[in-house]
């Protein structure tokens, strides 16, 4: 090794024969066993799921990309008046998602091969130079190495005569006139991260060029046009011809989204909690849609990988597919024991006996429940959805959103809450063309063995209507005034009386019809409204587990830090560190102690969190060799050990961002961060 010791790395060749590898257990065991499967049942669940939610994808903004690639095929006419012809995509608060708009833009420009589109990023465009650099290296498709500007001067493009700077626009408009392009698509996605007098200076130049080279640009406007013009200067607005586009609303594709996910064909739901937390999310972080969809793919992969028993989610399982480890797995279930006692406390006992001791039976009696309680999740909800159609089609103000409802339904509080009172008092305060409306939208959406009687109560309003010469609406008894209020004048003196209005038959017969309405709805409600927990095997169907979603999505390494770094044991798991933070009698103490046997960045950390602003290293480095010595005279190497560790402990407290330099004195830094703040 001495003819390698200046060399960077080297190889170790190991002399001798190699010993033989242990030999390892291919196929798993237990409740592993299942493993292969549940990944297939996985891979189809999500297939289909990402599916759907492609779809939904696909068909928003579909009006606005289409308008956009009219106004680009149009050939604006902004350039025969000397101005700029620009769009303006006004997305809002959702401007995370409309860069799948030009995305899919991009795509559909490409096969125009008289177009030319160019996305500009303001990370690449900090200046004039370079921003004209990066639009002439787009535009022919050149290499772009030295857009750095290391090199000023190139060669134009394979043209005659003098050598033209590489920003320089002649080269564009040469390019242009050589392949006959009608179209130069300049695309500021995110116009509000370009500087002001960048922006200013590009659009006076392209209008000093339209009449050479045909520019349309296309602005992301994520605040609103107003902010857009007020940044401008006067001379750059009078060079643009602008038309609006305006594309779907974050809240908006957030639902649909939601929509396709939940949809009623579904093998896995999630709950209530673990939905609010990805909603609450995606509202508060202006984050793509892909990260909502990234959640929906974690959450299914943590339930398929992590639960052994979505094993019998599986179409054509049979009894041989499922191991032992796995029937036992289902008798120590939550739900399972629940309903084993609604068995004992109905008298089948024999029942809960073959269930516990035969798994043949338990395979076959779980089988046909998990078939029926997942008919029972989908009726749920079909039922939130009728509620959120009901609420929609009456105008029901505060209104509320259909995710908003998914997850009451979920939680199991939605058939005693509010929200459910309000639509059914107003159901019987509706007139006859409302409920004819009601019954033409819910009448799909209700189960078969109760569409026959609402096809009765459809036939009842129209034979009531035959009978009517009128042609007004019905009412309801309960929408007319209880009481009339009459006026009377006799002998120069007003007199005031109350009556009953007299209720028309019509009406009569009509209230009749939408008490019927109201009672079929109030128990199709309360059969179907069911808290998904209580079901048989829910925890095989339903996940609503946040803690790992939390940790994955919304992490909090700061407190993690934090933790670690004061009581190292939590983590460690060791015996020497577990004074940390415990008084004598074992309880939590929040004066933690300082030992020798604590990592050297632990110590370092604590003497840090008692120091002030600006701290001293020299005393900070008596301090560390104090406790790592733990009091005792140590020898010259043991001190050369302590600095070492003292300089690495030091210099990770400065990656970590906890201390930096300071100028005010040499021998001191500067406290950056305090433990909780």
């Amino acid at each position: 090794m001495s003819d390698r010791q200046y060399e960077a790395c080297y190889t170790f060749e190991a002399k001798g024969t190699p010993q033989g590898t242990k030999r390892k257990r291919a196929d798993p065991v237990g409740l592993h066993a299942s493993w292969k499967r549940r990944r297939t049942l996985f891979e189809q669940v999500w297939s289909s799921q990402k599916q759907k939610i492609e779809e939904v994808l696909s068909t928003i903004n579909a009006s606005t990309l289409q308008d956009l690639l009219n106004y680009l095929n149009a050939r604006p006419e902004g350039a025969r008046r000397n101005r700029l012809p620009t769009g303006l995509v006004l997305s809002g608060s959702a401007s995370a998602t409309y860069g799948s708009v030009f995305a899919r833009l991009s795509s559909l420009v490409a096969s125009f091969p008289d177009k030319i589109y160019i996305p500009v990023k303001a990370a690449t465009a900090t200046n004039l130079k370079g921003f004209l650099k990066c639009l002439i290296t787009s535009a022919t498709n050149n290499d772009s190495s030295n857009a750095d500007g290391s090199d000023d001067e190139k060669s134009g493009l394979g043209r005659k005569g003098p050598r033209l700077l590489n920003y320089d626009l002649q080269n564009l408009s040469e390019y242009v006139q050589k392949n006959g392009i009608n179209q130069v698509v300049v695309v500021f996605q995110d116009s509000e991260a370009f500087d002001t007098n960048l922006l200013a200076e590009v659009i006076k130049i392209f209008g000093c060029w339209i009449d050479r080279i045909p520019f349309v640009c296309l602005f992301g406007i994520a605040t609103s046009i107003d902010n857009l013009q007020q940044r401008l200067p006067r001379a750059a607005v009078r060079c643009l011809d602008g038309q609006l586009f305006n594309t779907v609303r974050a809240d908006e594709v957030l639902e649909q989204v939601f929509r396709a996910a939940h949809s009623f064909d579904t093998q896995l739901w999630f709950g209530s909690g673990l939905w609010n937390t990805m909603l609450e999310r995606q509202r508060n972080h202006l984050g793509g849609i892909d990260a909502f969809t990234d959640a929906l793919l974690y959450a299914s992969m943590s339930h398929f990988f992590a639960n052994s028993l979505t094993l019998f989610l599986s179409e054509g399982l049979s009894f041989k597919d499922v191991p032992n480890d796995h029937f036992e797995a289902v008798r120590n279930l939550g739900s399972f024991q629940t309903h084993v006692r609604r068995l004992l406390d109905s008298g089948k006992a024999q029942l809960v006996h073959s269930l516990l001791h035969s798994n043949t039976s338990l395979f076959d009696y779980s089988m046909k429940q998990l078939t029926s309680e997942r008919h029972r999740m989908r009726s749920l909800t079909q039922c939130a959805v009728i509620i959120h159609t009901l609420r929609s089609r009456l105008a029901i103000t505060p209104a509320t959103s259909y995710s908003a409802i998914q997850c009451g339904a979920l939680a199991g509080t939605l058939r005693d809450s509010p929200l459910l009172r309000i639509l059914m008092a107003t159901i019987k305060r509706c007139p006859s063309n409302v409920l004819e409306d009601l019954l033409a939208h819910v009448q799909p959406l209700v189960p078969d063995s109760q569409a026959v009687d609402f096809s009765a109560i459809v036939d009842d309003i129209q034979t009531l209507r035959k009978a009517d010469i009128s042609g007004a609406p019905f009412r309801s008894t309960l929408d007319t005034p209880s009481m009339a209020l009459h006026t009377t004048m006799m002998a120069q003196k007003v007199t005031l009386s109350k009556s009953k209005p007299a209720i028309l038959p019509r009406d009569a017969a009509y209230s009749d019809i939408v008490q019927r309405f109201h009672d079929l709805l109030a128990g199709h409600f309360t059969q179907t409204l069911i808290d998904p927990r209580s079901l048989f095997l829910n925890e095989v169907f339903f996940y609503d587990l946040k803690s790992p979603y939390r940790e994955v999505f919304m992490p909090k390494p700061r407190a993690a830090i934090e933790r670690a770094l004061s009581n190292p044991a939590d983590y460690l798991g060791c015996s020497c560190c577990g004074a940390s933070g415990q008084s004598s009698d074992g309880k939590e103490n929040d004066d933690v102690t300082l030992a020798p046997s604590h990592p050297s960045t632990a110590i370092m950390y604590q003497l840090y969190v008692q120091s002030g602003a600006l701290i001293n290293v020299a005393d900070l480095w008596s301090a560390f060799n104090a406790v790592s010595s733990g009091g005792e005279d140590m020898d010259e190497d043991g001190e050369r050990m302590n600095m070492a560790l003292f300089q690495r402990a030091l210099a990770e407290l400065r990656y970590m961002g906890l201390i930096k330099p300071t100028r005010k004195k040499a021998d001191c830094v500067a406290k950056v961060l305090w433990k909780g703040l």
